[in-house]
C-alpha cells in the first residue's frame, strides 16, 4: 500500500512496482482519510485484506503521515504491518519523531529520477522478497487493486 498525495510520485512508484521482475502491484491511497478508512476496513474497504507493506509519505494534507503511523501502531490489527516512511523530510527532529512512532525505517526520497527508481526497486526487493514476515493473512496477501484480485507474494 502506498499512501502518497503526489500523483506524479505515485504513478512513478506504480510503474516501478509494475516491473514483471518484481511481480507486485501496489494499492495507491492519496489521502490520510482514505488510508485510515482502508486500514480500519471501513466502506468501501470492508472486504479488502490489510496490506503486507505500507509506504508512507509524511506530508499529507489534513491527516499527516505521523497521525497515520500512530494509528497503525495502536491498532492491534495493523500494529505489525511494516511501515516504510518514504519522505523528502530531512530535519533530524522529524526523523527522530518518526522512529519514536515505530516506523520500520525512513528512506529519503531521492531527487534524481534514476536514483528514485533504484530506491523504489530496493524497497520492493527487500520488503517483498527478502524479509520474512510473521504468519497471517494480513502479511501473506498484497492487494492488487488494478487487477481486482489478490497476489500471493510469499509463494
Amino acid at each position: 500500500m502506498l499512501i502518497e498525495d503526489d500523483a506524479v510520485e505515485a504513478d512513478l512508484i506504480k510503474t516501478v512496482m509494475a516491473d514483471p521482475s518484481l511481480g507486485e502491484r501496489i494499492n495507491v491511497i492519496n489521502s490520510g482519510e482514505e488510508a485510515l478508512k482502508m486500514l480500519h476496513r471501513e466502506p468501501p474497504y470492508t472486504d479488502q485484506p490489510l496490506p503486507g507493506l505500507i509506504l508512507l509519505d509524511l506530508h499529507l494534507p489534513r491527516i499527516d503521515g505521523h497521525q497515520i503511523l500512530r494509528d497503525i501502531r495502536k491498532n492491534s490489527a495493523t500494529q505489525y504491518i511494516p511501515v516504510v516512511v518514504f519522505t523528502g523530510a530531512s530535519e533530524s527532529k522529524e526523523l527522530e519523531e518518526v522512529y519514536a512512532e515505530d516506523a520500520n525505517c525512513v528512506i529519503q526520497k531521492p531527487t534524481n529520477s534514476a536514483e528514485y527508481i533504484r530506491t523504489v526497486k530496493t524497497i520492493a526487493n527487500f520488503w517483498l522478497r527478502t524479509v520474512t514476515l510473521p504468519p497471517g493473512d494480513q502479511y501473506r496477501w498484497f492487494y492488487a487493486r488494478s487487477k481486482t484480485h489478490f497476489i500471493n507474494w510469499r509463494q
